[in-house]
């Protein structure tokens, strides 16, 4: 299994999360298990996937501070969803390339957002990038 199909997963499971509001950790781990090949991906999955849970606010912010004037509360879900996995990457993941997880993620929102959601996440990622360098 590649990562970027890890990552499309992981999208799913961030999205499924924000719909159901309430998943229980087991739920999440038995959703990788199943889906993820392969465990290093499976490490690296559950990993990133622990790293949003226990930083989630303080991903989520700097989502908002890196988007011009959207709350992660007005944002598509979907959208949300691809710029968590590659927030999350890009701020904790030391091991993976800030360029590789904003392509990535701009793949996903083509695939799996609106005709806007490639130049959106593109953009914010772009911002959140910048500012990560910046501090």
């Amino acid at each position: 299994m590649t990562r970027d199909k890890m990552r499309e997963i992981l999208m799913q499971l961030f999205f499924q999360e924000e719909a159901q509001k309430d998943m229980e950790d087991g739920a999440a781990s038995d959703y990788i298990n199943s889906n993820v090949k392969g465990k290093a991906n499976k490490e690296y999955a559950q990993k990133i996937f622990s790293l949003l849970r226990d930083h989630k606010e303080e991903i989520d912010a700097e989502i908002e501070k890196s988007s011009r004037h959207w709350s992660v509360k007005r944002m598509a879900k979907i959208d949300l969803a691809v710029l968590r996995v590659a927030a999350t990457e890009i701020l904790f993941a030391e091991e993976t390339p800030d360029a590789v997880s904003a392509n990535e993620a701009v793949e996903l929102a083509k695939k799996f957002g609106t005709d806007k959601s490639a130049s959106f996440v593109n953009g914010v990622l772009g911002k959140l990038i910048k500012n990560k360098n910046d501090a």
